[in-house]
């Protein structure tokens, strides 16, 4: 009597030890990026990355969002971040461990998520992707670098992949139930108090579980063990620094509901149409060496696939036209037009976008044949639910457009979930589609890691000793020097302001930062914060600030980048057309800062200003 239980066994073991070496692989990979990527900045004057650093030193320093200082998210990023520094020391290198702690987190959980719906040959490739595309992304989804526009994207989306890791165990009964009910609370938890998009990708993945799961009671007590703690937390929070202050920070004091990109126009539904039409091109050019494979499998709707690809493609290249109509007319050398054209079909963003829409599709098919006989719905079915509520949950605030463009985009939070989703398939034995993504993927890791080659030398960064230890950075000029004239000229104790949008100073002298809001610049910064700077600027006056030479010293009034981007619903138009800044505007402390500040020193593009005497 034969059995297929040996070899069922001896598969087990296979995947088990292959898992193993992948992994292994993929944190050595993580390890080289994060030596190659260690307390290196790209720029110390401004940004994103020393704004972040600013914020949470301040934590460290014994301050509390929203109450001492602007913080536009859920409060885990600031205290977790603030508190270890305020323990290890408010450092660089402090810093870059915390970074690349929750990079290697995130890495590892994509894998063990990865393993409920991915065949053993692509889960590798998968992980190198992912490793590669996050290490070069310029300012979105970053890991190994302090290059991100908020640590709460990496604690968020650690936080949501460790949850749905929880439910997918329990859905396969994998762990005992304590366990996976332990991984659920936990990784909601994090994830709802780390970024508004990862707080609802979460409710609604806790939702969509319960309806999964049928067991009532046990539903509820994982809803209640998910949510208190989170909601607690935010109620000691709203107490302590008030609830208006704390609602108004998570709301990124009106950026919330300054756009609405979930409301079409024109020229983000020839976006989304130009996404469908590149994901029905590639689908198609992927399958044609295996055509006759790809017709026994799929009958008539392959006919059907290759047919639409053929309009698909024609509204995919025009929408690339349009959007490089510049850079097509002009008067470059060829090489020089697709030098310039590149970027709008092989970063991250056009990259994803046709996977972006792929996975909404798909979500709502799946839900649909699941609401209509939700009894037939298989575990596999299921599974793949939970991980595409994700993505799609997140999506919406991208689909037209955002705060910084009118085209669709992506939310930064979706970059984990839709690089593992895309190169998602479920081949047929005769089709080796998972060999050919394989390489695909492995190529355009390889791809992006070569054309970002330069952040990894040390041929653009110079070291620079400071007092939170060495840094290396890439604008080291007029970086440097600012930074020792601030070091000479004041001292620990005296308050340093940087205008309009930076912190980096600040972070590297370890010095004091005297106002309420740390970002004058692309924010429309509510007129009851504006006066508290001016009130807290002319009780604590710094003793030096640093500005930039520009009228209104380079401060605006401005969602994202000057340019008409407010929301326009209700009505239909091809770009909106409604100014996302006040030209006039001038923050009550800039005519402070004129009438009682002079310029002592100019070093490159910015003025050290001290005070009248």
């Amino acid at each position: 009597m034969r059995t297929d239980q040996p070899d069922c066994l001896t598969k087990e073991r296979r995947n088990k030890v292959s898992d193993r070496l992948n992994i292994g692989l993929l944190l050595l990979l993580c390890a080289v990026f994060a030596r190659l990527r260690w307390a290196k900045l790209d720029e110390l004057l401004q940004g994103d990355p020393v704004h972040w650093l600013h914020e949470v030193s301040r934590v460290a320093g014994g301050e509390l969002p929203y109450r001492d200082f602007s913080f536009q998210y859920p409060p885990f990023a600031a205290f977790f971040f603030g508190w270890v520094l305020h323990v290890l020391g408010a450092t660089f290198a402090t810093a870059s461990i915390l970074v690349n702690f929750w990079s290697f987190t995130v890495v590892l959980l994509c894998y063990a998520v990865a393993r409920f719906f991915l065949p053993p040959a692509l889960r590798l490739p998968v992980g190198f992707l992912l490793i590669c595309v996050c290490a070069t992304s310029l300012t979105n989804f970053n890991l190994f670098s302090y290059r991100t526009y908020s640590p709460a994207l990496q604690t968020g989306a650690a936080g949501a992949l460790l949850s749905l890791l929880g439910m997918l165990r329990f859905l396969r009964g994998t762990g005992g139930s304590g366990a996976n009910l332990a991984m659920i609370a936990a990784g909601s938890a994090i994830a709802l108090l780390s970024k508004p998009e990862f707080a609802l990708a979460n409710v609604c993945a806790l939702v969509l579980f319960g309806f999964l799961n049928r067991r009532r009671w046990w539903n509820l007590k994982m809803l209640a063990i998910s949510t208190l703690p989170a909601a607690a937390l935010y109620a000691w929070i709203a107490r302590v620094v008030g609830l208006r202050n704390l609602t108004a920070g998570i709301s990124g004091y009106g950026l919330a509901t300054f756009a609405c990109p979930w409301w079409p126009t024109g020229i983000g539904v020839f976006g989304v149409a130009a996404a469908l039409g590149e994901a029905l091109l590639v689908a198609s050019v992927i399958s044609l060496p295996w055509q006759r494979d790809f017709r026994q499998r799929f009958g008539a709707a392959y006919t059907r696939m290759l047919l639409l690809a053929i309009p698909a493609t024609v509204i995919f290249l025009a929408y690339i036209a349009t959007t490089n109509r510049e850079a097509l007319a002009s008067a470059r050398p060829v090489s020089a037009k697709a030098m310039l054209i590149l970027p709008s079909l092989v970063w991250s963003a056009p990259v994803l976008l046709p996977v972006m829409w792929t996975v909404i599709l798909l979500f709502f098919y799946l839900l649909g044949r699941c609401l209509r006989d939700p009894r037939k719905t298989s575990k596999r079915t299921a599974k793949l639910l939970l991980v595409l509520v994700f993505p799609v949950s997140m999506s919406p605030r991208t689909w037209f457009g955002s705060t910084q463009g009118v085209m669709a985009d992506i939310s930064a939070a979706c970059y984990p979930f839709l690089l593992v989703l895309g190169p998602y398939l479920k081949p047929s034995r005769k089709v080796p589609a998972a060999s050919v993504v394989a390489c695909l993927v492995i190529v355009y890791g390889l791809a992006r890691l070569l054309g970002a080659g330069s952040l990894f030398t040390e041929r653009n960064y110079r070291s620079l000793e400071t007092a939170a230890g060495v840094v290396k950075i890439s604008d080291h000029s007029p970086g440097i020097e600012v930074y020792r004239y601030i070091a000479t000229h004041t001292a620990p104790s005296e308050y340093v302001l940087e205008l309009p949008y930076g912190g980096g100073i600040n972070f590297a002298a370890s010095r004091r930062n005297p106002i309420f809001d740390t970002m004058l610049f692309n924010m429309e910064i509510p007129l009851e914060y504006q006066q508290k700077d001016l009130e807290q600027l002319e009780r604590r006056k710094p003793k030096v600030i640093i500005a930039e030479d520009l009228p209104r010293f380079g401060t605006n009034f401005s969602f994202g980048t000057v340019g008409n981007r407010s929301c326009v619903c209700p009505r239909l138009v091809w770009m909106p057309d409604k100014p996302s800044w006040d030209a006039a505007h001038v923050y009550p402390l800039i005519g402070y800062i004129v009438g009682n500040y002079h310029l002592a020193a100019r070093i490159g593009s910015k003025m050290m200003l001290e005070a009248n005497p």
